[in-house]
């Protein structure tokens, strides 16, 4: 499995995940839809509620200072914005199929 074939893969698990979550917890899949739209645009997502511990240690490990990360800085350091956008799109067409 190659590079390509990861991200495939969890473009569709993201997908799944966010399309059922509408069903049972619409509240979360709107706030969730809404950071994966900023993010398609190249934004960050908003901070995250909590501060993670191992953030913690890894901003004193390289001797940063400690503020709450971004979703996308902490989730998905690596992701471009066409993640994003390939989740949000595949999330509509199982929609359509349910």
């Amino acid at each position: 499995m190659n590079e390509y074939d990861i991200c495939e893969f969890e473009v569709l698990e993201e997908a799944i995940k966010l399309a059922g979550m509408e069903h049972y917890d619409y509240s979360s899949y709107k706030r969730l839809v809404l950071q994966y739209c900023a993010m398609s645009r190249g934004e960050d997502g908003g901070t995250l509620n909590k501060l993670p511990e191992d953030w913690v240690k890894s901003q004193v490990d390289k001797f940063k200072e400690i503020k709450k990360p971004t979703i996308r800085s902490y989730r998905y350091p690596k992701h471009p914005d066409s993640f994003f956008r390939d989740v949000l799109k595949k999330a509509s067409e199982i929609k359509l199929s349910m």
